[in-house]
């Protein structure tokens, strides 16, 4: 919201910088302040206010200078606390207060997940794709990332501060990127793999959404340069965002609608009902699962990383503040619920617990024995 627009013209016309503070609330709430501590010194004067507003509420702060458009030199220490009854002081918002025992449940569920898809991809199975592996590696940076920020928020209630897990969180970040990055080169190279066989209106839809998205890149960087404004910047940003992700979406489904309709088998058969029986010996079967693992690449990708983060930037959008921590259990469940029914899928893909995948799994490995050798893996 404006910050200037919450108080009225006089204010800005008859009060003087630091000879008076107002602090508004920023939802027109009633709000029963008063000042506890109020020493006047030489250039300016320390204050404690104190409200016993209930629930989460946006507070700005507001100093008014006589002349409207002089330039002030100042400085301003501000420190922000909940006291509650007992007298203990929690230096994280109302909104925030509940998240150092999300983050430790949160962690806590992840590394369970952690453990048992580990024990689904371990040895001796010998059909363990790499996209297996890959996820296995988010899921642990996911578990490990949750633990630090559950450390995190726990120091900054108590002391206000979190430098000592700064940088704990800066080289897990660096980590989760570079197996992004690893990702996207992978999916580059599906592309290369796709590009032939894409229908013309399908690679001018990809082509269209590709460009959307980069604009949408440039506009939010463009933002982080030249937006002063709180509200501004907030709206823009989420807008961008949500835009960004949008067409990273539909870009993943053009391209797995054209792996479910690739015509490589007999007629109506998809890359769900392959049927080993019904095929040449030729190396059909190989190309299509190296089409399904780039399939579960685009998936993955589409729910570790974007659907979750679209649900929180819509949300945060249209949901009142209250309602934000809600908003951050949904994306972590959704996550959860991925891997789920990942592991649900890979259990039986794996370890090919019916005849039908364990006849293609031993198809493909017999087309592999034929081009590299009978000690090649897939």
């Amino acid at each position: 919201m404006s910050h200037r627009d919450e108080l009225p013209l006089s204010a800005y016309e008859t009060r003087c910088l630091l000879h008076d503070i107002r602090v508004q609330n920023l939802l027109n709430l009633p709000i029963d302040g008063k000042l506890k501590k109020h020493t006047r010194r030489r250039g300016g004067f320390e204050f404690e206010w104190k409200s016993p507003v209930k629930g989460s509420h946006e507070f700005g702060l507001f100093l008014v200078n006589c002349d409207k458009y002089a330039k002030v030199s100042f400085s301003l220490n501000v420190t922000l606390f909940n006291e509650d009854q007992r007298g203990h002081r929690s230096y994280l918002s109302t909104s925030e207060a509940d998240l150092p025992r999300l983050y430790k449940f949160v962690s806590a569920v992840y590394t369970v997940a952690f453990v048992l898809w580990a024990g689904v991809i371990k040895a001796p199975n010998k059909f363990c794709r790499n996209i297996h592996r890959t996820t296995a590696a988010l899921l642990f940076l996911k578990a490990l990332t949750c633990i630090t920020q559950a450390g995190r928020y726990h120091i900054m209630a108590e002391t206000g501060l979190s430098e000592e897990w700064k940088s704990m969180d800066v080289w897990l970040k660096v980590l989760r990127g570079l197996l992004i990055f690893a990702v996207v080169i992978t999916a580059a190279i599906g592309w290369l793999v796709l590009q032939p066989d894409m229908p013309r209106a399908d690679a001018i839809q990809i082509t269209a959404l590709t460009a959307a998205q980069m604009v949408a890149y440039f506009l939010k960087g463009l933002l982080d340069e030249e937006e002063t404004t709180a509200k501004g910047y907030l709206t823009g940003h989420n807008v961008l965002h949500t835009i960004d992700i949008s067409c990273f979406m539909l870009i993943i489904f053009l391209v797995t609608r054209h792996i479910n309709r690739a015509p490589y088998f007999s007629e109506g058969q998809h890359l769900d009902h392959l049927d080993p029986h019904m095929f040449p010996e030729d190396r059909s079967v190989f190309r299509a699962f190296r089409l399904k693992q780039l399939r579960q690449l685009y998936i993955t990708f589409l729910s570790f990383e974007f659907l979750p983060r679209l649900v929180v930037y819509l949300g945060k959008l249209y949901t009142p503040l209250h309602l934000h921590i809600a908003i951050f259990l949904l994306r972590e469940l959704l996550i959860v619920a991925f891997y789920a029914l990942m592991c649900n899928f890979a259990r039986g893909f794996i370890a090919g617990a019916s005849p039908s995948q364990r006849a293609l799994l031993q198809k493909e490995r017999y087309f592999l024995e034929q081009k590299m050798g009978p000690h090649s893996q897939s």
